[in-house]
């Protein structure tokens, strides 16, 4: 809601970096996922513990959506 009711000259769904944030946001969720889809096997007996590299690739893009919130490069005024 405050995306599209926001009082700034130019409307957040039109800047760049929103869209960037959100698709990095969605991949956070996809690997969320996977994540508590690999758990649930693991409960039950089967399968194996998700890899490293994803908690690392959560790491990195936490850290790049953070960034795109505060610094919002590509900002149209």
């Amino acid at each position: 809601l405050m995306i599209i009711r926001s009082p700034a000259a130019i409307s957040p769904l039109k800047q760049p970096y929103v869209h960037i944030k959100l698709t990095l946001v969605v991949l956070v969720i996809v690997l969320h996922g996977l994540v508590r889809a690999k758990m649930a096997k693991l409960g039950r007996g089967a399968g194996s513990a998700p890899g490293v590299w994803v908690s690392g690739a959560i790491l990195v893009l936490a850290i790049a959506i953070i960034w795109l919130a505060v610094v919002k490069p590509m900002l149209r005024v």
